[in-house]
């Protein structure tokens, strides 16, 4: 990686965009994995209640699927630390923001809801 620092700008520039689509493309399926969980937990719940079984049941499976969010959210944690470690080695690397672009992240100040 030593060298990258000389390699032409466009091709760094291809090089970081294939980096951060990977990277965006990573956070937004951890972020659906997530979401899909916690959709399968509140389906469980609600089967539970709706058959009118005691909360004791189905108790472990759904506890699994708690501890599965929680490593998910750890995992999203994670990623966010690389995407930070990343832009850290972007600027090392001397590419600005504009030579690898934004990709689907809201403007500063909106709230992407």
């Amino acid at each position: 990686m030593n060298n990258v620092a000389h390699l032409p700008v466009s091709n760094k520039g291809q090089i970081g965009q294939s980096v951060l689509a990977d990277l965006h493309a990573t956070e937004a399926a951890i972020d659906t994995a997530m979401v899909e969980a916690t959709r399968l937990m509140q389906t469980l719940i609600a089967a539970r209640q709706e058959l009118g079984l005691a909360a004791t049941f189905g108790n472990a499976a759904l506890s699994r699927v708690a501890a599965t969010v929680g490593e998910l959210s750890q995992a999203r944690g994670e990623i966010v630390s690389a995407h930070e470690e990343l832009n850290e080695l972007r600027l090392r690397m001397g590419m600005r923001t504009s030579m690898v672009g934004v990709l689907d992240k809201p403007a500063e100040g909106v709230d992407p809801r």
